[in-house]
């Protein structure tokens, strides 16, 4: 603005990835600016160009139950249930797979011992997108 014109930012902004996928520096479209003002007529008002991250979002495997067991020795656990992803967006296709293998944090006999689990992966056209949890 040039001197004492009297130029006046306003509107109802609106912010638009280019991607909704997982990325850095991905292009922010904006529109809805506008300027008012006795001088306005004599400007043209340039929307911004932004740019962000979008991070993955985090998924959890639910539908589980460690199974107790009689002391073995070992660390070695098992769990029952269905395995399901909680937190897909959506459509989205991401697919639970893999080979779980369940881990007490102890061998010692004890109550409610946590047992760790790994092994298991997503797959999918949209598991670029999540982590698994």
């Amino acid at each position: 603005v040039i001197g004492a014109d009297d130029v006046v930012l306003g509107g109802s902004p609106v912010f638009t990835f280019a991607s909704a996928n997982v990325g850095t520096g991905i292009t922010i479209n904006t529109s809805g600016y506008t300027i008012s003002g006795t001088d306005s007529g004599n400007y043209t008002l340039t929307q911004p160009t932004l740019s962000a991250d979008i991070t993955a979002a985090e998924l959890t495997i639910v539908g589980l139950t460690g199974d107790n067991k009689v002391y073995d020795g070992t660390t070695a656990g098992t769990a029952s249930g269905t395995a399901t992803l909680s937190g897909v967006i959506g459509a989205d296709d991401v697919v639970l797979g893999g080979s779980p293998v369940f881990t007490f944090a102890s061998a010692n006999v004890g109550t409610g011992i946590t047992i760790n689990t790994s092994g298991y992966t997503i797959s999918g056209t949209d598991s670029g997108n999540y982590t698994l949890t």
